[in-house]
């Protein structure tokens, strides 16, 4: 750029419009904004976003469009920076409901460079806009909303709103977009949605001028917008977003197979007997650390059973050798309100993390005082008598203790 030249070409008491004349090598470009004072400062095109004319009316009404008002003093017309109510006329644009799907949108009747947004709260109420998003479009079709390309690639950017009514909150994209309609949409708001807002942001002809490509893209102008051609290992509208296969890039498996999954990221599948993020680690070999008890219980108490075990992926409670719905990695197993039906065995089994299996020893439940069960109705398997040999084993007194209970 060789010369920039400012003039005023027209100006009022009230309003003076400034006008940027930008020549350079084969290409100039004009923006004109309004100014509050007969004293105007341009500033460069390129760093220095101008109010594009919300707050001075240069925007007409019938370019202010909304989900919805909260009546016909509340409308889109109303969402101006520093507007003041006048009768019954709002200082704010208001929503009719409170919620997630509500918007207000400008049609600035030409492609901007959109630099900045500002807002307010209600004038002379407490209520305002705490966090929003910001939309984009040329065409009034597709729109897309402006994404969060530095701290979190891929997600939407919420943007931080107001605190309270009047004071002026003005905010940044985190790249500069190009665009006709410029939409917000609230997404946290205090007592209700209202606010007041103005765009910034200077008028172009070439979309390219402010280098909206990021990592060594390239930025072809189209009709109404741009195009970034992006490097290989990156995507996006501006070649924001990482799209590099890590799992070409480096072995971060050591014994698994490696899977990228979106934005540059990977998962590893490990081999038999390996585990950790990067299947670096020998699997333990899964145990069983504590054993469900044996219960006598009240009728109509609540019953609780516990078991654990180490290295295990995931644990599943049974009864009767029956698998209970919902009773995966339930820890303590919970029955509330104990009846006869809750009567039985019950015994935990882990899962290892080669696909390995074991259970823990079974806990007996009986109601307590409850004399009309009899040993030909006992839920228990009675094991051979050389299994019971040994007098003191658990597998003895476990049976020894279901005979008792149930006889």
């Amino acid at each position: 750029m060789s010369q920039v030249e400012a003039r005023a070409d027209e100006a009022s008491t009230t309003y003076g419009l400034c006008c940027l004349v930008l020549a350079w090598s084969h290409n100039i470009g004009k923006v004109c904004y309004a100014s509050s004072s007969m004293h105007i400062a341009c500033g460069s095109i390129l760093n220095d976003p101008v109010p594009l004319g919300l707050e001075s009316y240069v925007i007409p009404d019938s370019s202010l469009t909304a989900s919805s008002e909260y009546n016909t003093g509340y409308g889109a017309e109303r969402g101006r920076l520093n507007l003041a109510r006048v009768g019954s006329l709002s200082g704010a644009w208001s929503a009719l409901t409170n919620n997630a799907n509500q918007w207000i949108q400008v049609d600035l009747a030409d492609i901007y460079r959109i630099i900045s947004v500002a807002t307010q709260g209600r004038q002379g109420y407490s209520q305002w806009v705490t966090s929003y998003k910001v939309a984009c479009s040329t065409n009034d079709t597709t729109i897309h909303t402006v994404q969060d390309i530095f701290t979190n690639p891929g997600a939407d950017k919420i943007f931080t709103g107001n605190v309270d009514r009047n004071t002026i909150v003005t905010n940044t994209l985190p790249v500069p977009q190009s665009c006709r309609y410029v939409r917000l949409m609230p997404v946290s708001w205090f007592d209700h949605i209202s606010l007041r807002m103005e765009i910034y942001g200077p008028f172009t002809e070439n979309a390219c001028l402010s280098a909206p490509c990021l990592n060594v893209g390239t930025c072809q102008q189209t009709e109404n917008d741009y195009q970034c051609i992006c490097q290989d290992l990156f995507i996006g509208r501006n070649c924001e977003i990482g799209n590099y296969d890590p799992c070409i890039q480096r072995n971060p498996c050591v014994n698994g197979v490696c899977h990228p999954i979106e934005q540059g990221q990977y998962e590893c599948e490990c081999k038999d007997h390996y585990e950790g993020i990067h299947c670096d680690e020998p699997t333990l070999p899964l145990e069983v650390a504590v054993h469900p008890s044996s219960q006598i219980i009240n009728i109509n108490a609540n019953m609780y059973l516990t078991c654990s075990f180490n290295n295990s992926k995931r644990y599943h409670w049974y009864k009767d050798d029956v698998l209970l719905p919902g009773g995966e990695n339930e820890n303590p197993l919970t029955i509330l309100s104990v009846t006869p039906n809750d009567i039985g065995y019950y015994f935990c089994r882990g899962s290892g993390r080669n696909g390995e299996t074991l259970d823990t020893m079974r806990a007996s439940v009986y109601i307590k005082d409850l004399t009309n069960i009899k040993v030909s109705n006992a839920r228990f398997a009675i094991p051979f008598r050389d299994e019971l040999y040994y007098q003191t084993s658990k597998l003895f007194r476990e049976t020894a203790f279901n005979i008792s209970t149930y006889a």
